[in-house]
């Protein structure tokens, strides 16, 4: 990501499987620190553990604060469809976004890019 010529923002969707060590997640969170302009945490759709909704984007959004990631760049949303929404409405012209969805995700976010896709094109055709 880093050596991608991007004329506006890097902005990243993220997640982390519930059944996972807390240590870990943040961990893995901190790992993303410094590659991003804008970080959305958000659920892994079928979380697997018994963490409460809002429990695992606030980890990762703790790992990445301790990281040096200021708050006012972290987004948490816990609905992974919410949370791909918002990214696609905040992406403008020049941004990079990188969504990471879990691998159960993969059909329903392409269905969502699609729809998205052409929801944009009748926006701007003013079909």
């Amino acid at each position: 990501v880093d050596r991608q010529r991007v004329t506006g923002r890097r902005i990243v969707m993220m997640s982390a499987v519930g059944d996972r060590l807390d240590h870990d997640v943040m961990t893995a969170a901190a790992e993303m620190a410094g590659h991003f302009d804008h970080y959305v945490c958000r659920n892994y759709l079928g979380i697997r553990g018994e963490r409460p909704p809002q429990a695992m984007p606030e980890l990762l959004k703790t790992g990445l604060c301790r990281a040096g990631v200021p708050e006012d760049a972290i987004t948490t949303i816990a609905d992974p469809t919410e949370a791909i929404h918002f990214c696609l409405n905040m992406a403008a012209k020049g941004d990079l976004l990188v969504l990471l969805p879990g691998d159960n995700e993969f059909a329903s976010t392409w269905e969502l890019l699609g729809t998205f896709a052409a929801q944009l094109a009748h926006r701007e055709t003013g079909a």
